[in-house]
Parts: structure tokens; C-alpha cells; sequence
């Protein structure tokens, strides 16, 4: 799997949950890890966020308009974009399809992703990311339970299907199964510690784990510099 891909899914994930999820970014030949706050899912049929609710104890800091953060990353617009470019220079390579449809998701643009996913797996039958996808595409769609039957079904095919554990524990997360949440964490870090997405596997794992270092994923403070997710 390709890194673009990754952080466009995880990104995507993110949009239709609502959750505050880590991605690996690149700062010049360093990676990182960074907290990326939800997007807007108001375009969507997302279950709903509540912005009033009380966070869990063990939920990220995601403080914003903090003095010396980051520079703002490219616009939603300007990822699919630079996506669709991509596609339409190579529309046979299955990673430029499987970016595009992730990236369509976060664009709240479902029916163009799940059509970009089915194109994925016209190319590459099973492939598990464009199944993990459209999994995705579901669950932005509210259809949570179809997400997750769909979701148990790849990792039962492919054990060792990190995107699909992964993926499953969002649902699972979304539908507030912590314990199954943790458990299909814990099965991608099982599969590799340390791809990018076992990485980011763990640190959900400590985090719901209540890990006296894990109240914020970066440390104890919401202000430190961002873990090495080398």
C-alpha cells in the first residue's frame, strides 16, 4: 500500500466518524505523526456528532489555534484534484483508483467513490483496500451495519487484512464497541507493528487502554512536538 493512499483512507475515515484519528505525514524526509482533527460531515449521511457531548476521558486534545502549529495542509479541492490528475494520466493503475475513491470520500462525493472502488476491484478482484472502501462509503452513508457485516466478511477472506481490522475497529468505534474497537486494533498491530498502519493501530490501543502517557496521543501535553513514527 502506498503512503498517499494510507493517509487519504485514514483521512477519509476520519470524515465519516467523526473521529480524531493519527496519520503518518511527511515534514521533509522525516515522518511524523499528527493528530488531524474530523471533517465536516454536515454534506453527508453520517450518524450525526453530537458537538455538545462530553468527550471520554481517555479522547485525544485537539486544541486548536494553538501559537506555532503547522502550517495548514492543501484543501480538500486540491487533493481530489491532484488525484483526479493522477487517475486520468494512468486510469489502469489500481493505487491511482483506489486514492481517487478514498479521496472522494472525503470530498463527501460517495456515489464517485464507490464507483472508483468497484472500478478498483474490476482491475484486482478482493482487492482489500477497494473492499475496505466501500465498507467506508457505507458508513458515511449511515448504513453502519452493512459497513460492519461487510467489514467481518474481508478479515474472515483475508486475516491478514490490516486496512480491514483497521477499519473495522472505526466502525466498531462508531457504534461506541470499545472493546471490539480495541480488539481489531490490537489484530492489526498483530499483523505488522510496524507498517504504517500498525503504528497507528497501537497508538489507539494505548490510548483506550488508558496508558498514563496516552491522554493525549502526543504526550501529556497537547503542545509537544509530534511523535517519531519511524
Amino acid at each position: 500500500m502506498k503512503k498517499q493512499n494510507l493517509v487519504i483512507l485514514i483521512a477519509a475515515a476520519v470524515a465519516v466518524v467523526g473521529l480524531v484519528v493519527l496519520i503518518p505525514t511527511l515534514t521533509g524526509d522525516d515522518e511524523q505523526v499528527e493528530a488531524v482533527a474530523s471533517q465536516d460531515t454536515s454534506g453527508t449521511n453520517a450518524p450525526p456528532i453530537d458537538p455538545d457531548a462530553e468527550m471520554p476521558a481517555e479522547h485525544p486534545d485537539i486544541s486548536e489555534g494553538a501559537e506555532g502549529g503547522a502550517a495548514a495542509g492543501p484543501t480538500v479541492e486540491e487533493v481530489v484534484a491532484d488525484a483526479e490528475e493522477t487517475y486520468n494520466a494512468d486510469p489502469k493503475n489500481i493505487d491511482a483508483v483506489l486514492n481517487l475513491g478514498a479521496v472522494y470520500i472525503q470530498a463527501s462525493r460517495l456515489d464517485d467513490s464507490a464507483a472508483k472502488y468497484e472500478e478498483a476491484l474490476a482491475l484486482e478482484a478482493d482487492n482489500d483496500e477497494a473492499l475496505a472502501g466501500l465498507a467506508m462509503v457505507k458508513l458515511s452513508q449511515g448504513e453502519v451495519d452493512a459497513a460492519k457485516s461487510d467489514l467481518e466478511q474481508l478479515v474472515e477472506a483475508q486475516p491478514e487484512s490490516q486496512v480491514g481490522y483497521y477499519n473495522l475497529a472505526i466502525v466498531n468505534f462508531s457504534s461506541d464497541d470499545r472493546e471490539a474497537a480495541q480488539a481489531s486494533w490490537q489484530k492489526a498491530v498483530d499483523i505488522d507493528a510496524n507498517s504504517e498502519i500498525g503504528l497507528l493501530s497501537a497508538e489507539f490501543v494505548k490510548m483506550m487502554e488508558g496508558s498514563a502517557d496516552s491522554a493525549s496521543p502526543h504526550g501529556a501535553t497537547s503542545e509537544q512536538a509530534p511523535a517519531d513514527a519511524k
